[in-house]
């Protein structure tokens, strides 16, 4: 197999990993209601507090029309609020952060993610893992330094 060949098969790889994997994450959600970019978005903003939706779009990889459709359906389900900050210089900034019933959720949530985490990395070793979780942040970086460039 050449270079763009292996190339290809390891960004299928990437896409079909990642696709099972959230579906494993959104089964161990069922019942929530809420989507797994939905769950993502509050699982962000748990860790961040607050953001801009240009900010989510860039952590979730999605397009802001995508990821403002999500939080106006979280918004209107009342997981989170948007708001303008007093000290940002511009005052063209929407912000996003959780609702009490999203921080709620947040901390539900959490446990059940991990779980379902736990699972999918069940039949790893713990070397493998290490070495699984290695070698993606070298992809990760790379990619970054790909896109400063």
């Amino acid at each position: 197999m050449d270079r763009s060949q292996i190339a290809f098969k390891t960004a299928a790889l990437i896409r079909d990993i990642y696709s099972r994997s959230s579906h494993q994450i959104a089964s161990g959600m069922m019942g929530s209601g809420l989507s797994h970019q939905q769950i993502m978005v509050i699982r962000l903003l748990a860790h961040k507090k607050t953001q801009q939706v240009s900010s989510l779009c860039q952590e979730m990889s999605l397009t802001k029309g995508t990821v403002s459709g999500i939080i106006n359906r979280m918004k209107q389900a009342g997981y989170v609020e948007k708001y303008k900050d007093a000290n940002d210089s511009d005052k063209r900034n929407t912000y996003i952060r959780l609702t009490q019933k999203g921080l709620d959720f947040s901390m539900v949530s959490k446990d059940k993610i991990i779980e379902s985490y736990n699972h999918v990395f069940s039949n790893f070793s713990d070397e493998e893992l290490a070495q699984l979780a290695s070698l993606l942040q070298v992809l990760s970086d790379k990619l970054m330094d790909t896109e400063t460039k």
